[in-house]
């Protein structure tokens, strides 16, 4: 990438060349296979995405447990309920991603994890609070879905490549 960079910077002219694909045979020799080689491109992001949705369910049962066991539904209930099951999901959350979803860590990756999921939060709730300021013709909820799916693919990406430090391969040799 610093290489293509560089040919502005010392004003270089990059020219495209049409080059044409030749198949051998109508390209019987090749190795790919549709089914098997996209679900291993897929794997990680379908195991991202069935993690979070246990993380989901596990939220909503930790909180509909804790309220049930506190009996009552008042403000500081529902603060301690959500409290509580928010913290207990976040950790059944990093350790799926660690161990099941991206299978590495780094020496900071639960760290990183929580300085993430704090971002977050202060990112949505500040999205939907001026999302709903701009387009107050919306329904708040469309909007808190529509900031929140965005920050769920974001933050798969943070996670995949800056807190789990997974390698991206490439088929390119160098």
């Amino acid at each position: 990438m610093s290489m293509i960079l560089d040919t502005q910077k010392y004003g270089i002219d990059i020219v495209q060349v049409s080059i044409e694909t030749v198949y051998l045979d109508n390209n019987k020799s090749s190795h790919f296979r549709v089914l098997q080689d996209s679900m291993s491109i897929y794997a990680v992001f379908i195991k991202y995405c069935i993690v979070s949705l246990l993380s989901f369910l596990f939220d909503i049962a930790t909180f509909a447990l804790v309220i049930y066991i506190l009996n009552s539904f008042t403000t500081i209930s529902v603060l301690m309920a959500t409290l509580l099951s928010r913290g207990c999901s976040s950790i059944f959350n990093y350790y799926m991603n660690k161990k099941v979803t991206f299978k590495k860590q780094n020496r900071y990756s639960m760290f990183l994890y929580y300085l993430l999921v704090v971002v977050q939060l202060l990112v949505s709730s500040n999205l939907v609070y001026f999302s709903d300021k701009i387009l107050s013709s919306w329904n708040l909820i469309y909007i808190k879905i529509i900031v929140d799916f965005i920050l769920f693919i974001a933050s798969y990406f943070i996670q995949k490549l800056l807190i789990f430090k997974v390698q991206v391969q490439s088929d390119v040799n160098a």
